[in-house]
């Protein structure tokens, strides 16, 4: 009866630290892959230079397009 208590702590033991070690994983990889996000979106710049002229109005800014919005009231 002493081995069942035993083997039952020691099973609990390592599920119970394989869920921290998943909790504590997933947190610092949420952490980690903001940051890098952030660091990258920081990294970038606008060019001036990449701005080009389109028809009508519209203008390229690094392959997004925009165009100019007027509104009107009635």
């Amino acid at each position: 009866m002493t081995e069942l208590w035993v083997t039952s702590i020691v099973i609990g033991s390592w599920v119970l630290a394989a869920g921290l070690v998943g909790i504590v994983g997933s947190f610092l990889a949420e952490r980690l892959g903001d940051r890098q996000l952030a660091m990258q979106v920081a990294e970038q710049r606008f060019d001036a230079s990449s701005v080009e002229p389109l028809e009508g109005g519209e203008h390229s800014f690094s392959g997004y397009e925009m165009t100019h919005v007027t509104s009107t009231t009635t």
